[in-house]
């Protein structure tokens, strides 16, 4: 499914949602599920390699191709656990692959007219490359983590986040043999779109 499918699938899901239970307007319904995504708008990226100087670089707009939706269960009217699976194949060439693993936590703030839903996301990252018949198998760990302030339209809800990212570790195995992979930590402003079921 690509970027624009599944925006066109969220934004369906939740006018279906909006129009089924609009009668209930609180993001934290006890028992309820939201679904959402987070868009970047500005993302400040250090990236420290194996070897050598680190550098950074500043991305404007959407990264495309690490955009993913999560899921979270709202165990009481404040507390939500829930988390992202996402897969994709041919980023890094034709046989390539990468799984990402993110179970997140988060508690929500009534704040003024709005909402702050602070979360925290461990995130763990498994890839597989083909080079010249020999498979490249990467793996990362570290932790993400977004603080938005929402605003709710039915149970439609939407606002700005800030973002982080912090990779702890990043390995590389290639052919039996084990090497340190780069590390990328960022900061960021974005859009958090999603709908609460």
């Amino acid at each position: 499914m690509n970027r624009s499918t599944q925006l066109i699938a969220i934004f369906a899901a939740m006018s279906l949602s909006s129009a089924a239970r609009a009668e209930d307007e609180s993001l934290g319904r006890e028992g309820s599920v939201s679904l959402r995504t987070t868009i970047p708008v500005f993302t400040y990226e250090g990236l420290k390699p194996a070897t050598g100087d680190s550098t950074s670089r500043i991305v404007l707009g959407p990264n495309l191709a690490v955009n993913g939706f999560a899921v979270d269960y709202w165990v009481t009217k404040d507390v939500t656990l829930g988390g992202a699976l996402q897969y994709g194949s041919g980023e890094a060439g034709k046989d390539s692959s990468r799984l990402t693993i993110a179970p997140v936590v988060g508690y929500r703030f009534a704040v003024g007219g709005g909402t702050l839903w602070p979360k925290l996301q461990p995130y763990y990252v498994t890839s597989t490359t083909k080079v010249a018949s020999t498979d490249v198998k990467g793996s990362i760990f570290g932790v993400a983590g977004e603080v938005p302030y929402l605003w709710q339209r039915g149970t439609c809800f939407y606002g700005p986040a800030l973002t982080f990212r912090s990779d702890f570790s990043s390995k590389v195995d290639n052919n039996g043999a084990s090497s340190d992979g780069e590390k990328v930590t960022s900061v960021g402003l974005a859009l958090e779109v999603g709908g609460t079921f």
